[in-house]
């Protein structure tokens, strides 16, 4: 277990080392701050990334919501269908056999 997360740790930390050292950290982080789009001279408007930047907080939280909701309704479901099966079953009349 505590492996398995230092080598995530640590393929993040090369994963990042490698990017801001090719410079698409730095472009992705100027388009996301200011809004210029990278190898050109143009740029989007405030309110336009503002805008964006909004939905993808949106789209996000709804996804991590969306997943724990469905989680929930698939545990609900197995709970009945177990609840329902352990009803059906017949009851024994010898639980315990005495010697």
């Amino acid at each position: 277990m505590i492996k398995q997360r230092v080598i995530a740790v640590g393929a993040v930390f090369v994963i990042l080392f490698i990017l801001s050292k090719s410079g698409i950290l730095n472009a992705l982080l100027l388009f996301l701050l200011v809004g210029a789009i990278p190898g050109t001279s143009w740029s989007l408007s405030a309110g336009f990334m503002l805008t964006i930047g909004i939905i993808t907080v949106l789209l996000i939280s709804f996804r991590y919501t969306a997943i724990a909701l469905i989680d929930e309704l698939d545990l609900r479901r197995r709970t009945q269908k177990y609840i329902a099966r352990k009803e059906r079953m017949p009851k024994k009349r010898f639980r315990s056999l005495t010697r």
